[in-house]
């Protein structure tokens, strides 16, 4: 091989290995969401057959967590999950976190919710790759040990996250990359669980299949694209690599939407989750008086939370995206 043709494999390589290399690596890993009603809405999930891990997890800023885990996510740590945090010392909470609130939006980070995508790239080898495919960012990493509480000086087996500054990936909501270490050397009895506890659902609860974004204006998935190098589906539907789709629907295109939606102060209006069967979740659903609706062409339930919070539309038919 002459020293042109070496040349040009290895230009060819690159090239490939650049628009490869991102793109099976991203997926949804967890929405995170404040409370402000002592759990009631947790409870009111419980109650319609979703399974609640035993352990609660608390973060610093006050926040005790409860968590509804299905299977997936990364290599490491096979699970997604819907977190829920409520803060026990309001004062705590915002000066731990008071980077995250300034600007515009302000009111609607202090009260809604986020999006973490996780990702099994080693995030801090990355930060300067993903910096380049995110000109104008400011892509920062950060690291947490479990046992935060015991040890936050060294760096022991912990969460990992990227975060991207003032800018946002997607408009009006804070989307953070984290990844998470393994935990085989975590104490069976600590704070934060060895393995993640995945309960079966009642319901026949099975995975989070999809994101509802919906706002006065069509979403930008521009930025979104550019960090996990895939191209959106449509100008109105992004699908994530591991097959969890991002849907943006405008205010007034549909009125039954704008039903389920009014009032709404944060564009990521609902997660949907697919269960085995949707008459084993009518057995729950209709002893609290929900009816069946339709979502996307499909029968679904709509479980409405609060004006600053996700609610969660569950189907049984994944809609065609």
């Amino acid at each position: 091989m002459t020293g042109f043709n070496r040349l040009l494999g290895s230009f060819f390589f690159s090239l490939w290995f650049a628009t490869t290399s991102f793109a099976v690596d991203f997926g949804f890993d967890h929405s995170w969401n404040r409370v402000f009603d002592d759990f009631r809405y947790v409870e009111r999930l419980n109650q319609l057959g979703f399974a609640i891990a035993p352990k609660t997890v608390e973060h610093p800023g006050s926040q005790v967590c409860k968590f509804i885990v299905f299977p997936g996510g990364q290599v490491t740590f096979p699970s997604h999950f819907l977190e829920f945090c409520l803060t026990t010392n309001e004062k705590d909470y915002l000066e731990r976190h008071k980077r995250f609130f300034r600007g515009p939006d302000a009111e609607r980070r202090i009260k809604g919710s986020s999006l973490v995508l996780y990702s099994d790239l080693d995030l801090k080898r990355q930060q300067v790759d993903i910096q380049k495919r995110l000109p104008g960012f400011e892509v920062k990493y950060s690291h947490k040990n479990y046992e935060w509480k015991r040890d936050s000086k060294s760096i022991l087996p912990g969460w990992n996250h990227l975060f991207f500054g003032k800018k946002r990936l997607l408009t009006g909501l804070r989307v953070t990359v984290g990844k998470k270490d393994p935990r085989d050397t975590l104490p069976d009895d600590g704070p934060v669980a060895k393995k993640p506890t995945i309960l079966p659902h009642p319901n026949s609860a099975e995975k989070i299949i999809g994101l509802i974004l919906y706002d006065n204006f069509s979403a930008d998935f521009s930025n979104l694209s550019r960090l996990i190098n895939r191209k959106p589906k449509t100008d109105r539907m992004l699908v994530l690599p591991d097959g969890t789709f991002i849907q943006s629907i405008i205010v007034g295109e549909d009125e039954s939407i704008d039903s389920m939606f009014v009032g709404k102060k944060q564009n990521l209006a609902a997660i949907m989750v697919k269960v085995k069967s949707l008459a084993t979740f009518e057995s729950f659903a209709s002893k609290l008086n929900f009816k069946k609706t339709s979502f996307n062409g499909v029968k679904a339930y709509h479980i409405p939370h609060d004006e600053w919070h996700w609610d969660l539309i569950v189907v049984e038919d994944i809609p065609k995206i």
